[in-house]
């Protein structure tokens, strides 16, 4: 199976996701390694879920960067990349082991410039994930920037706009979520999008 786009599923918690996004060729898969998140997973569990797939990049997701979280988590996680949240603080990109995504969850345009400028190109991909979506006007404004940055968008993504946004954006991010009971899952948002990237190619 092949998606026609670039897709990271985010805070992965449980192994039916995690099989599904990989069996549909979803290229990244990201892991909450904050112990401070409902979404956490130590290392016992990442392994346990990881071993059972194949053919993705693994993310660690960390929330601000401090060099004793880094070191842990690529000393005790088996990672691709590491994700670390935008803020004030300037990160060490290149002091790093692994390449980086930079999330942004400000969705002020003033902010969002800010951290462009700050790492340019340096970063492997901007995830920008809002809480809540985006307006039209910022939007628009990220699909601009989007042309000189490598930005994967994590809002306002719907079944009739995706084409229009795969034609500017690096790819796109979707969510993971929690189980009704082990080994029980409603897929419906999350096939719905990805059945959708589906390619023969």
């Amino acid at each position: 199976m092949a998606l026609r786009s670039l897709v990271k599923i985010s805070s992965v918690t449980n192994l039916s996701d995690a099989r599904y996004a990989a069996g549909m060729g979803v290229e990244l898969m990201g892991f909450d390694l904050n112990p401070d998140s409902d979404n956490y997973l130590n290392p016992e569990s990442f392994h346990a879920i990881t071993s059972w797939i194949s053919g993705v990049k693994i993310v660690g997701e960390l929330n601000q960067y401090q060099d004793e979280k880094v070191a842990y988590a690529t000393r005790e996680y088996t990672l691709d990349y590491i994700q670390i949240n935008a803020s004030s603080s300037q990160v060490p990109l290149k002091e790093l082991p692994i390449p980086v995504i930079i999330k942004i969850e400000n969705c002020q345009q003033n902010f969002i410039a800010e951290v462009l400028d700050q790492y340019g190109t340096d970063p492997k991909w901007y995830l920008l994930e809002p809480p809540s979506p985006m307006s039209t006007t910022l939007l628009d404004w990220c699909k601009q920037k989007a042309g000189d940055y490598p930005i994967i968008l994590g809002s306002n993504i719907e079944l009739n706009n995706l084409d229009q946004l795969l034609s500017n954006f690096s790819g796109i991010a979707l969510k993971g979520g929690q189980e009704i009971k082990p080994g029980f899952k409603n897929f419906d948002e999350l096939a719905d999008i990805l059945e959708a990237l589906e390619t023969d190619f």
